[in-house]
């Protein structure tokens, strides 16, 4: 049986390639997004830890708390610039997306061709060695009748063999209706002469 090959091999490679290339450009815009969001769920548990223990360590003194207000507003300010980072990462994560979708249909495409392929070959390949066997089927069947009317033409054209017929003495008189016309032939040819 033939090997199946397909002339689209190396773009079917190509857009597998393509495929993985879109999915590490997508993980690495996630990735992006998920550090800039652990930044800012780090900032907040920071904000609600040092609200909490700032309170009960330095009480009322003034300085401490334009301090502390000041060290809030910064995280809350790094907070939003996160934030506005993200959105800004959103587009790319969707261009991302859409670009992986995009090669991911292209390599399916292909794919399917390919297996579309495979079956018409594997469907010829079936239809061929059927045809193969039929024909030596077939082949076998003529030369089994040729040799039979072979056999039978051998036995037609031989001659036939001489038997030697032992001569037995005979009894008077004619046996058969040969031997009567053969007596009365002979009796004929002795009263002519």
């Amino acid at each position: 049986m033939k090997k199946f090959k397909f002339k689209l091999e190396t773009v079917h490679n190509l857009r597998k390639r393509k495929v993985e290339h879109e999915i590490r450009n997508l993980s690495v815009v996630v990735g992006h997004i998920n550090k800039l969001s652990n930044e800012i769920k780090e900032n907040k548990a920071e904000i609600t830890k040092t609200t909490g223990s700032f309170s009960s360590i330095v009480g009322g003194d003034l300085n401490y708390l334009r301090i502390f207000d000041s060290y809030v507003k910064g995280l809350n300010l790094q907070n939003e610039y996160l934030e506005r980072q993200i959105n800004e990462k959103e587009e790319e994560l969707n261009d991302a997306r859409d670009k992986l979708i995009h090669a991911r249909k292209e390599a399916e495409v292909i794919e399917i061709i390919r297996k579309n392929r495979y079956k018409e070959f594997y469907d010829k390949m079936l239809r061929m060695e059927r045809t193969e066997e039929d024909e030596a089927n077939l082949k076998d069947v003529v030369e089994d009748r040729r040799g039979l009317h072979k056999d039978e033409s051998r036995e037609q054209v031989k001659p036939a063999e001489k038997v030697e017929r032992k001569i037995r003495p005979r009894k008077k008189g004619p046996q058969n209706d040969y031997e009567k016309v053969m007596d009365y032939y002979e009796n004929l040819k002795q009263q002519s002469r």
